[in-house]
């Protein structure tokens, strides 16, 4: 079963005044959607363009463990009172978000059929995508674990300025070994013997 298209519905819908509660806002590449403690009382969706979600290790590093595209949401819903949100997203391309307050997204994923069940259905798509990326980040080799990677986000999208981008190929070797639990030294080793066995294609690289 596929989600709706839950900005489309609350468009065609009529029951909300969107210009209230959604605030759109475009970022360059490079640029931060929000940093630790900086994403307030807001959920965020990307509307076009790939950002990467993640945090800070002990020595102050960042490492990466998600990265979305079009139609996917981020953001802390604020149901965990005592955990803290450390978290960073970033964009990998020009970028529109779309950005709706907190209380407007708990309210309808709650009280809406039509958006309860969008919020259903998509995570348990998510749910199973980090179940997947957490079984072979911890089964078999190097070159399957990356090789997975590569299926898992070989796929095009558009950004914010209509450009269409290989989400694969706008990662880092540093972000590829966060995914992993690699170092980007062995990462670049390991592309290139794929490559080579013909395993994975040349653009691969990049």
């Amino acid at each position: 079963m596929q989600p709706i298209d839950l900005f489309e519905y609350l468009k065609k819908c009529g029951k909300y005044d969107l210009d209230s509660v959604l605030k759109e806002k475009e970022y360059s590449k490079g640029d931060y959607v929000y940093l630790p403690g900086e994403s307030g009382n807001y959920m965020y969706e990307v509307a076009s363009g790939v950002v990467k979600i993640g945090s800070y290790s002990e020595d102050g590093k960042e490492t990466v463990y998600e990265v979305l595209s079009q139609g996917d949401f981020f953001g802390n819903l604020q149901y965990l009172d005592d955990v803290p949100f450390f978290e960073f997203s970033k964009a990998l391309t020009p970028t529109r978000i779309r950005r709706y307050k907190l209380s407007f997204y708990r309210e309808i994923i709650v009280h809406d059929p039509s958006a309860s069940e969008w919020f259903n259905i998509t995570t348990v798509m998510r749910w199973s995508k980090s179940e997947r990326k957490l079984f072979h980040s911890r089964q078999g080799d190097i070159h399957g674990k990356l090789k997975f990677i590569y299926e898992l986000y070989n796929f095009e999208t558009g950004d914010a300025r209509g450009k269409g981008h290989r989400v694969f190929n706008l990662l880092s070797m540093k972000d590829l070994g966060d995914l992993i639990g690699a170092t980007r030294q062995t990462i670049s080793a390991t592309l290139k013997d794929l490559v080579e066995q013909g395993e994975l294609p040349p653009e691969a690289m990049g």
